[in-house]
């Protein structure tokens, strides 16, 4: 009931058989290092806590078989053998406001300088990104993209800058162009079957419809130059 005094010197040893009970308005101080070879039980009840370094480690309903356990032999350096349940394989722990710890998906991948990486968009029913994307590069002139074999864009394509195609060009549909400029070589049609209008539709049976600006004799319907010197032409007389 009062105080005890175990040995006087720091080489004294004291061994106890049989159960110690400390009541819970009591404490045990210990300055050298403490070894139990036995079960060591902290608490009995849920509401009971455990403080370390000044820290509540656990509060009331906290428990280790449940939240967090080790699977193996216990250290915190290896962390293969501390398990935390919830979450599937290949997800991390992301800190939420308040302090709290949730489970996400890893995105550091896509961060990854200098590494090539592929990024796969989709919607919620997983049938492809059906609305707009939007891609700025603040830093180059240029953004490459790469497609095993081909890029399908359902709805309208726009370019508001320069747009340079590295192989052949097929449009299978009609295309209104307000300007175009060929600087090579430039065919209309594979088959003498088919039709081109300049200024105008193509019409039936016709290769090559011409269309000028009026019938005034001052004005072509077309020229023709061998190089530089001006070897035919065609206009309303």
């Amino acid at each position: 009931n009062g105080a005890v005094n175990l040995g006087d010197a720091a080489a004294d040893l004291v061994t106890i058989q049989g159960p110690v009970t400390v009541m819970n308005t009591s404490s045990i101080t210990v300055q050298g290092a403490f070894e139990a070879d036995g079960a060591i039980k902290l608490g009995d009840t849920a509401a009971d806590l455990l403080t370390i370094n000044g820290q509540s480690s656990f509060v009331a309903g906290s428990t280790f078989t449940i939240g967090a356990y080790f699977t193996g032999i216990s250290s915190f350096s290896n962390v293969a053998n501390v398990h935390f349940a919830g979450g599937t394989a290949g997800q991390v722990l992301k800190k939420v406001a308040g302090g709290g710890m949730v489970w996400g998906n890893d995105a550091t991948g896509l961060t990854a300088l200098g590494t090539a990486r592929r990024l796969q968009m989709v919607n919620d029913t997983n049938d492809g990104l059906i609305n707009s994307m939007f891609i700025q590069n603040a830093g180059d002139t240029n953004i490459t993209m790469y497609a095993a074999s081909s890029m399908t864009i359902l709805g309208a394509f726009e370019a508001d800058g320069a747009a340079k195609m590295g192989s052949t060009l097929d449009v299978t549909g009609a295309t209104t162009l307000s300007s175009l400029l060929v600087t090579g070589n430039a065919q209309l049609g594979n088959a003498i079957t088919d039709i081109h209008g300049v200024n105008g539709a193509p019409e039936a049976n016709v290769a090559l419809a011409v269309h000028g600006e009026s019938t005034d004799s001052t004005k072509y319907a077309a020229k023709f130059y061998s190089n530089a010197t001006l070897a035919a032409w065609i206009r309303h007389k």
